[in-house]
């Protein structure tokens, strides 16, 4: 039976070396976790912030949308008024050439 004492220093070396070899490679490991994290969350932001500006875009188009049919609708209301206007002088006009008052 070897006590501690007689231990050979070159194996007491080795496996420290061996120990901070694992704890070294442990470090870089956990470094490489940290780094590839903090690259998906960066990633998830990204893509976040893109939905919420396609989100917005579409909403103003759609208010665009609706401002333009409004305009439309109101415009076409308007000339239907004034067609209806030109009829109607368009057909006293023709009333009054067949039948021509007599004072």
């Amino acid at each position: 039976m070897m006590n501690k004492e007689y231990l050979d220093p070159s194996i007491r070396l080795n496996t420290t070396l061996n120990v901070g070899h694992l704890l070294m490679s442990s470090i870089s490991l956990l470094i490489v976790i940290v780094g590839l994290w903090v690259n998906v969350n960066v990633k998830l932001a990204q893509l976040e912030f893109e939905i919420a500006s396609e989100k917005e875009k579409r909403e103003g188009l759609e208010n665009s949308h609706e401002k333009l049919m409004l305009q439309v609708t109101k415009h076409t209301n308007e000339v239907t008024k004034l067609l209806y206007e030109i009829k109607l002088e368009l057909k006293d006009k023709a009333d009054k050439s067949t039948n021509p008052k007599t004072p």
